[in-house]
């Protein structure tokens, strides 16, 4: 879960169209390859030569759906106590 929460988010300009017209302000969404391997979350990392090419963004939802059902749960633990307290006040 730490590793997915430690995923940060960026923004960047594509270098095709950039090449195309460099005043382009369109910017993308997304994660750094590399910074998803240094994670150790390889498994969402595709590989040129051994070198992180890019991301496998359909496997993404998955892991972070993992982080959600964790965070739910957490709430929901939570809120049980916060309503037990205020029932023995």
């Amino acid at each position: 879960l730490s590793q997915v929460l430690a995923l940060r988010p960026r923004t960047w300009r594509d270098k095709g169209e950039v090449a195309a017209d460099p005043d382009t302000t369109h910017r993308i969404p997304g994660f750094i390859a590399e910074e998803v391997h240094a994670l150790g979350l390889t498994e969402w990392v595709t590989y040129e030569g051994g070198v992180p090419e890019s991301i496998q963004y359909d496997r993404i939802g998955a892991a972070q759906h993992v982080v959600l059902i964790d965070h739910e749960k957490r709430l929901s633990d939570a809120l049980d106590r916060i309503a037990a307290l205020e029932a023995a006040a």
